[in-house]
Formats: structure tokens, sequence, C-alpha cells
């Protein structure tokens, strides 16, 4: 007997970005992204039911649902969890896993492109207070965390440690790249990524196991 297809819904609202979107059997179906800032709470519940019309997939059919882990906003990402948890508990407790925002940019840019990452290391970033960016570093095409995510002061000593480190070439990729040009080992490549729950799948943990994530080598 054919098994029926599992849909899981992701939500992304780490910045300013509203993303969601649906997946079947891990392929993704549809998705919107949406720039309307400090308005997640009102947003989302709406870019939802609209996703599940115009794929024509009931909410009951959900089996799973991915949300953005951070870092980034607090009041976004607490709208996300919290809306996951009402719907989880409302289709009986279906589970809700998370996934790093950094690492769904990364993702998304893999995604995309067909650049060759050999050799590279990832550094996905995000604003943080002024002066100050969200920052992480992941090892060319094995993903592996080179360091956790943290909140650094912004200047060229930062990236300039992780060459020393790796001896590879940095890969910065964020939403507002173009101010860090000045920060950055002139060989660098950087891409322009906004965070987007379109490259949610496979990369989904449950809460128990985020620990897990920055077990690197």
């Amino acid at each position: 007997m054919k098994e029926s297809p599992r849909f899981s819904l992701a939500l992304e609202t780490a910045t300013e970005i509203c993303s969601v979107a649906l997946f079947k059997d891990q392929i993704l179906l549809a998705h919107t992204d949406c720039f309307l800032p400090r308005q997640h709470m009102i947003l989302v519940p709406k870019l939802i039911e609209r996703l599940l019309d115009t794929t024509r997939v009931r909410i009951q059919d959900i089996s799973q649902i991915w949300v953005s882990q951070g870092p980034g906003s607090y009041t976004g990402l607490r709208c996300a969890s919290s809306l996951a948890k009402g719907i989880a508990l409302g289709l009986g407790g279906i589970p809700i896993l998370y996934v790093p925002t950094l690492l769904g940019m990364v993702q998304q840019l893999r995604d995309i492109t067909a650049f060759s990452f050999n050799y590279s290391v990832f550094c996905p970033v995000l604003a943080s207070r002024r002066g100050e960016i969200f920052c992480t570093a992941y090892a060319d095409e094995s993903l592996l965390p080179l360091q956790p995510p943290d909140t650094k002061a912004l200047s060229r000593n930062l990236f300039e440690e992780f060459i020393q480190e790796t001896g590879k070439r940095l890969i910065v990729l964020g939403p507002h790249v173009e101010e860090l040009k000045n920060h950055l080992p002139s060989d660098s490549s950087l891409f322009k990524i906004h965070p987007s729950a379109k490259s949610f799948a496979h990369l989904g943990v449950p809460a128990s196991e985020t620990e897990k994530l920055w077990t690197w080598k």
C-alpha cells in the first residue's frame, strides 16, 4: 500500500522578513517571503493560510513543523515558535523541529548556485546591535560547524581569525554583506542572502538535540 505524503510547514521569522514554506516529502511545494517589519504576529498566520489555499493542502495534512531557531530578533523568533506550538498542539502534538537560522542561509546559497565551495569557509552573518553581528563559520561542502554562533564586534580581525584557523577562502553571506566589504580580505566572495524557510528541508532537529549542532571537531 502506498504511503501518504508527508507535508511539512516551515517558518522563518528571525529577521524583518516573514518567510513561510510548504514541503511534500522534503520537496519544496511553495513558499512566500514578505518584508513587513514588526508585523510577524499578524502576517505569518495569513501567509500560512494563503500557502495552504494555493497548494490545496489542508492544515490537518501537516505532519511536522520546522521553525527557525535563531539567532535573530527575539520577538520574531518567539512569534514563530508560539505559533508552531499552537498548530502542533491543535494537530495532536505533531513534532516541531528547529533549524539554525545561519545554517539555513548557507543551505539556501548551496541550493541556488552552482558555485564550487571546496576549500572554502562559509561565514553567514546577520546584524545584531550597532557595531556587532551574529556570525559563525562552517567548513566547505561538509558543513561541519567550526564554532557556535555568537555576537561579535565587527572588525577585520574577526574574519582573519577564520582564515588563520582553516587556511581557506571566505564565503560571506547575509542580507547586508555589502556593508562588510571593507572588513573582509580581498579574495573573499560575498553573497546577498536573506533568511528563508524555503531551504529548511533536511536541516531540522528536535529541541532536545539542538546542542548537538555545535559538536565540532
